[in-house]
């Protein structure tokens, strides 16, 4: 009886929220176990910058032992030979950078729509040689259990309180008219019968720097579930609609991105640095999105405009500040993106960046600090840095030996050198 009282229940909840989004796009909230696991040894794996919270919480554990070591290693050294190749969808503009995907973005993605592992295998089977197919699976299935209880079973409650908050924010201030205006102006194409999936999954951690990405029609979302209260929801759902903003300009045809490009070559203010820039260095996708759901996302959740950065890097957050006023009009007015659209975006531009940026990338390629601090990290340097310059490519840390702690607990450096990119 009580489970079916808890079916009934998970029913009429569910009826409820897609109900309300049935009269528009349809966006959906899901926690993700399988994507944990993934998400977690890839990034003990060094794969992917994901967590280092995690990989904290492994390194202390009585699982951080030679032989799962060697299985990380592994890991890697499949991912390494794999997981960069991928594909571009041909005759789109060069600058369409989102649309290229490479097979680590295909296995989050499957990772995230996958109810266990054996779902998970199937739904990449062909993606890998078989001999390495199954050895990356083999290893999963070996850190399954040790996810599950460092991770997953400790923070399962929170991490779904925090996905009722989102969802209940979200229909409380209206996502789905957001998004269907954010449509418009972006002259996206999006069917109401398509669903946005949102996929969660716990960082075990009252702050921090956490991820967030959008694959297809799926964020991938981190979820600090130590925070109290209702504090960082406003903020996480606007940086859940920035993903979305995302993804609704990568939905833009074919002809208009053609179009688009055209805006901005045909104008005389444009200069093949100012193009290559917003266009080519995906400055102009950064700074819309984080127009969109930094700034105009955060004001409808909250009533206020966030008077913090929006976005940690200085060139898309300013860019982003300098166009959100200019977005909210055209949302209101139901606009699309035009010529006079992008005549004020290069305006800002010059006004913002009237050095070339090019040029500073080119000057700050390599960054190079020296430092006697014991506990200096690079997601440190790496966040002040993109949010005061942001220009530079590759940061390299030379720490004295001296001053380095004999266990240190970020496990920063490989000898003296750290290289970020």
């Amino acid at each position: 009886m009580k489970k079916l009282t808890f079916l009934l229940f998970f029913i009429v909840s569910l009826s409820s929220f897609t109900l309300q989004a049935a009269t528009g796009p349809q966006i959906e909230f899901r926690t993700s176990k399988i994507l944990g696991l993934y998400e977690f040894v890839s990034s003990l794996a060094k794969y992917r910058r994901v967590s280092n919270i995690t990989n904290e919480i492994f390194e202390k554990s009585k699982f951080n032992t030679t032989n799962n070591q060697n299985l990380i290693n592994k890991f890697t050294s499949i991912a390494d030979q794999h997981f960069h190749h991928g594909y571009q969808y041909n005759g789109y503009p060069e600058y369409q950078k989102a649309l290229n995907y490479d097979i680590h973005n295909f296995f989050e993605l499957a990772a995230s729509n996958s109810k266990n592992l054996s779902d998970f295998s199937e739904r990449v089977g062909i993606i890998l040689p078989p001999a390495e197919h199954l050895e990356l699976f083999s290893i999963l299935r070996t850190f399954e259990p040790i996810y599950e209880m460092l991770i997953w079973n400790p923070n399962t409650k929170k991490l779904s309180t925090r996905k009722n908050k989102l969802e209940s924010l979200a229909k409380k201030k209206n996502l789905v008219q957001l998004f269907e205006k954010t449509v418009v102006f972006y002259n996206g194409n999006w069917s109401n019968d398509q669903k946005f999936i949102v996929n969660l999954y716990p960082i075990p951690a009252k702050k921090g720097t956490t991820r967030a990405t959008v694959i297809a029609n799926s964020a991938i979302i981190q979820v600090l579930v130590d925070t109290k209260g209702n504090e960082d929801i406003p903020d996480r759902l606007a940086v859940i609609f920035h993903e979305i903003s995302h993804r609704i300009y990568d939905s833009q045809s074919l002809d208009f991105q053609k179009k688009l490009e055209q805006f901005f070559k045909q104008n005389t203010k444009a200069n093949e640095e100012s193009i290559s820039e917003l266009l080519s260095g995906d400055l102009l996708n950064e700074a819309l999105a984080t127009a969109v759901g930094n700034g105009i996302a955060y004001k409808q959740f909250t009533g206020k405009i966030d008077s913090s950065s929006w976005y940690n890097d200085f060139a898309i957050n300013s860019l982003g500040k300098a166009i959100y006023q200019k977005i909210e009009n055209y949302l209101d007015q139901k606009k699309k993106i035009d010529e006079e659209f992008v005549d004020f975006v290069l305006v800002k531009y010059k006004e913002l960046f009237p050095r070339n940026l090019k040029k500073l990338k080119e000057i700050f390629n390599n960054v190079l600090i020296t430092s006697d601090e014991k506990n200096i990290h690079t997601d440190d340097v790496v966040g002040i840095l993109s949010s005061h310059i942001g220009y530079y490519q590759n940061l390299f840390l030379i720490v004295q030996e001296k001053c380095r702690p004999q266990k240190p607990t970020h496990q920063p450096f490989q000898k003296y050198f750290y290289s970020y990119f």
